[in-house]
């Protein structure tokens, strides 16, 4: 929570008042760009990940409303939302030192199932492509950024589990 959460509340605490005065100072088509890291899991819920998935969902939020809410300031804003990545991300985990809670026996577990699930492996995208996605959507308001093709199929059946919710109303 303190770093998936909190580091982009306080990344906007700092940067975004500054952005606003540099927008308003000098008019004219996008003047900044708010970029926030997320996750698959900021989409969808996944089993084992319940506070990661708070958090990261958490992030998406934050997104969806700056969106809103600066569009007319001149300050576009995208939100990340990547599946797996070739990065060495996994393995900071089994190196969190005793004093930050050690190693999380679950997160341990869910990166070794991975590491062995040959389907998986063929859907970590490389640090440039989702790097070149990125940059891509500097340049245009493009709000989510998921790189990943496999996710669209997901985030659907979520939204059709939600809309069903409306066919059936309590009485």
């Amino acid at each position: 929570m303190a770093v998936n959460m909190w580091g982009p509340i306080h990344g906007v605490e700092a940067f975004l008042p500054r952005m606003v005065e540099a927008a308003k100072a000098n008019p004219g088509p996008a003047r900044g760009h708010l970029l926030f890291t997320s996750s698959f899991a900021g989409l969808t819920p996944n089993v084992g990940l319940g506070p990661y998935c708070v958090t990261k969902y958490g992030v998406v939020a934050l997104a969806e409303v700056l969106h809103k809410e600066l569009r007319n300031d001149g300050i576009a804003v995208s939100v990340l939302c990547p599946m797996r990545v070739a990065t060495n991300i996994g393995k900071s985990e089994r190196n969190r030192p005793e004093e930050f809670g050690g190693p999380d026996d679950v997160s341990h577990a869910v990166l070794d199932q991975d590491e062995a699930n040959e389907e998986l492996a063929g859907r970590v995208l490389p640090v440039e492509f989702v790097a070149d996605q990125v940059l891509a959507s500097l340049f245009t308001d493009r709000l989510y950024i998921v790189p990943h093709d496999e996710a669209r199929k997901a985030v659907r059946r979520r939204f059709e589990r939600i809309d069903k919710a409306f066919e059936n109303p309590p009485a």
